[in-house]
């Protein structure tokens, strides 16, 4: 059997987890949304034997494997070439842990410099709604956008794209 639901939340997440234990899995592989919402859950699946796998974003309870990204570098990577003005920020939201470490690792390449990175905004990772948080920043002149992660990123785009129309 394989489950893949969308669990943008950690309660979904922890009752994917639950379902999995209940349903007899033999391994599960999860994105964890933050480190220590769905730990609990996990640390029972492992006790249960079954194998736990991380992609992107690992919980606080030891896997068999995980597959990530240096998140903080990414975001380091992102924020070179631009050499001045207002940077707006788009998460997804404060726990999302890979998105986290995305923001901190863009916001450290612009340490010590004339850079105004804005407040974060938080779309929850959807694109309509990070088209509406761009849009705004757009109107405050910014010189550019980061996005966090996929919605985040397609939302800015879709922005710049109707302001690039619209002029």
């Amino acid at each position: 059997d394989f489950m893949s639901p969308n669990t943008k939340d950690d309660a979904q997440q922890i009752e994917c987890v639950n379902n999995a234990v209940a349903g007899g899995y033999d391994a599960i592989m999860v994105a964890a949304n933050g480190p220590d919402a769905i730990s609990s859950a996990l640390q029972e699946a492992k006790d249960q034997g079954i194998k736990i796998v991380y992609v992107d974003s690992p919980a606080n309870v030891e896997a068999e494997a995980t597959f990530s990204t240096d998140n903080k570098a990414a975001g380091t990577t992102a924020g070179e070439g631009i050499t001045s003005g207002k940077i707006g920020v788009i998460n997804v939201n404060a726990a999302t842990d890979s998105c986290v470490n995305r923001e901190e690792g863009f916001r450290a390449a612009f340490d010590g410099t004339d850079f105004e990175i804005m407040e974060t905004q938080y779309g929850e990772g959807d694109a309509a709604k990070s088209q509406s948080i761009a849009e705004n920043y757009i109107t405050q002149g910014v010189v550019g956008i980061f996005g966090c992660n996929e919605g985040s990123t397609t939302g800015a785009g879709n922005a710049i794209k109707a302001a690039g129309n619209a002029d």
